[in-house]
């Protein structure tokens, strides 16, 4: 079982350095009044619960206060507090150290895990101490009212629940009721608001068909560009039949050059391929050359096995190069040969010219009778283009009415969604200001009976010591 070793007590109230020592079973504290008896008990307690909340029992003269708990399991707490500075520190059993700050008037939850000593919930809000009593204090549930009594032992067996259960339900039917009304009254106003649009849908249906004739507008715009280039396209074909026509007037006797065409044609392969033979026979000579001064500067090494790689290479080489000597002298025999055709056909070049722009000319022909046949379909298309397109004279308008429909769509839309947030925040607004005021005043009016009482009875309602009325403002400041 877990039970309290040791409490100091530093700066707190009349306890300048207090050191107690408590058994496992039963302890005393006795002593004359006004001595610090019941100081103990509430060091202990506002160690354990974080209560009372300010700085006032820290001792007079002194900065801060402190209040220290060991466990018989070495576990340590520690309360601190200063005008600065509110702090708890953990001692685990091998001594290491946790500090909490920032919990307010709360009890961080592992100081409560540590000492496993919390209080009971008596009803809602209504709390007690089951294992620390102040002076005077009854038994448990005695002294206190029946309604509290029959809360607490419902709290006890777990009924409390079922009431908690039950009235957040009724809390949140009425929540729900008042939230059915307002919303109901927001679709009754935005009802009555959307009735001003009801004009919106033909304008859709209008914005719909002006989309479509767009649409059609734009197909009509790209066949008329590809029409126009078609134009530009024909002129240029007529342009070049007048030029052909000219040019096959000229070139009566095509059937004698052609033949004289394709005979040329076979020489000149004949001759790019021998051209294609005597390159790769100048790159196999210097090829040779390269071979043979790789040879030379070889010829001082010591190692056998190197050189007797080299004379297989040689051999190879050799081999190959009757190969191509033979090679050789038989192509020098067809160079001989057409360098004299060659030397026959000195205007070659020129007539390959002409036939190469007659096969020009009449692939030109052919692509002209093709161009003209379309030509004509896409004059008959064109002319049925340009009276569709009469009809459309007004498109300009339309387009800037379609924009300006668009625009003022969104702009409503906007509108709309910001006025539906606007009213659902101003009312939750509303809602919070009158919550707070009515906080405030009640604050204000138990602050004011708290003050009342202090200056009739005149003694502090922790420590029982006579008070002034600086030390009743300073109390009210606190609490405020």
């Amino acid at each position: 079982m877990k039970y309290i070793k040791k409490v100091v007590l530093e700066n707190f109230q009349s306890h300048k350095y207090t050191e107690l020592e408590f058994d496992e079973r039963l302890n005393v504290i006795v002593g004359p009044s006004d001595q610090g008896k019941s100081a103990i008990i509430r060091g202990i307690k506002w160690a354990l619960f974080n209560e009372p909340s300010g700085n006032f029992f820290i001792r007079e003269g002194e900065n801060d206060c402190s209040v220290t708990i060991v466990f018989n399991d070495n576990t340590k707490i520690k309360r601190y507090k200063s005008k600065s500075k509110n702090l708890y520190y953990l001692y685990n059993s091998e001594n290491k150290e946790q500090i909490f700050e920032g919990f307010g008037t709360n009890v961080p939850k592992e100081i409560i895990e540590a000492t496993n000593i919390r209080k009971v919930y008596l009803d809602g809000k209504q709390t007690n101490s089951i294992n620390i009593s102040d002076q005077l204090e009854g038994p448990f549930l005695l002294s206190e009212k029946t309604a509290t009594r029959a809360n607490s032992i419902g709290r006890l067996v777990g009924v409390h629940i079922v009431d908690d259960a039950v009235g957040d339900t009724l809390k949140d039917i009425r929540n729900l009721n008042l939230s059915k009304r307002n919303l109901t009254e927001q679709l009754n106003k935005l009802e009555e608001n959307l009735k001003e649009y009801d004009y919106l849908e033909q304008l859709q249906k209008k914005v719909k068909i002006l989309e479509e004739i767009k649409i059609k507008i734009k197909e009509s715009q790209e066949k008329v560009g590809k029409l126009k280039n078609i134009k530009l396209k024909y002129v240029d074909t007529e342009k070049q039949i007048s030029n052909t026509k000219k040019l096959i007037g000229e070139l009566n006797s095509v059937d004698v050059v052609e033949n004289i065409a394709n005979d040329l044609n076979v020489k000149v392969k004949v001759y790019n391929f021998m051209n294609n033979k005597r390159k790769h026979l100048l790159d196999i000579n210097k090829s040779i050359c390269y071979n043979v001064n790789i040879i030379n500067s070889l010829k001082n090494l010591n190692q056998t096995s190197q050189f007797i790689i080299e004379l297989e290479d040689k051999v190879y080489k050799k081999r190959r190069l009757e190969n191509i000597n033979s090679n050789y002298k038989s192509i020098a025999k067809n160079i001989i040969v057409n360098n004299n055709i060659v030397n026959k056909l000195e205007n070659i070049d020129i007539v390959e010219s002409k036939t190469y722009s007659i096969y020009e000319y009449s692939k030109r022909l052919m692509e002209l009778k093709t161009i003209k046949k379309k030509f004509h379909e896409n004059y008959i298309r064109t002319t049925y283009g340009f009276n569709y397109l009469e009809k459309f004279s007004k498109l300009d308008q339309a387009d800037s009415i379609l924009y300006n429909l668009e625009t003022k769509v969104s702009n409503l839309l906007t509108l709309a969604n910001i006025k539906n947030k606007t009213s659902f925040i101003q009312s939750e607004l509303d809602s919070t200001v009158k919550n707070i005021e009515k906080e405030n005043l009640q604050i204000k009016k138990l602050l004011e009976e708290y003050k009342i009482l202090l200056e009739q009875f005149e003694v502090c309602p922790v420590c029982f010591h006579k008070i002034d009325n600086k030390t009743i403002e300073e109390i009210i400041n606190n609490y405020s």
